[in-house]
């Protein structure tokens, strides 16, 4: 199976909302294990917002090696521009200039280079915000949200008292 970036809101909505720490360590080792087999990453850019905090999930992230967060290739430095171009002539500058800083445009850059899939809780919606769905759509870069993946990878939190 590819491998599969997912981007940084997922590890944050998962630790605060679907899958703290404390309640389901079997997400984060789901992670963990299918990064091993090369089926999951992120991003550099995704672990320096990470690191921006100084939480669980910072001091998780710190302890990943490079290959769960990678960094850009000329491949995905290319697919970047691209992306950039194209969200410079759809957008406004507001919200272009938010979009192209974070580490979303990165992220759809690395699939979009390296033909994997971004996981996302963002969805579609048509309007001035860009949101990460409508871009993948633009550069048919496959696009699924957090559960599509886990029922993809066959992840199953089994409960244990």
């Amino acid at each position: 199976m590819e491998r599969i970036p997912h981007m940084e809101r997922i590890p944050h909505t998962a630790k605060n909302r679907y899958y703290p720490f404390s309640v389901c360590p079997a997400f984060w080792d789901c992670l963990v294990r299918a990064n091993e087999e090369g089926r999951v990453a992120s991003i550099e850019t995704v672990l320096q917002e990470l690191l921006k905090g100084e939480d669980e999930l910072a001091s998780w992230a710190r302890q990943r090696s490079q290959s769960f967060f990678l960094a850009p290739d000329d491949a995905v430095q290319s697919a970047f521009q691209e992306i950039a171009a194209w969200i410079r002539s759809n957008f406004e500058d507001a919200h272009t200039k938010d979009f192209l800083s974070g580490a979303d445009g990165w992220l759809i850059a690395h699939a979009k280079a390296h033909h994997w899939t971004v996981v996302t809780l963002e969805v579609s919606r048509k309007g001035k915000k860009i949101k990460i769905p409508d871009v993948c759509r633009s550069f048919q870069v496959p696009c699924i949200n957090l559960f599509e993946m886990l029922k993809a990878l066959g992840a199953k939190f089994v409960l244990s008292l």
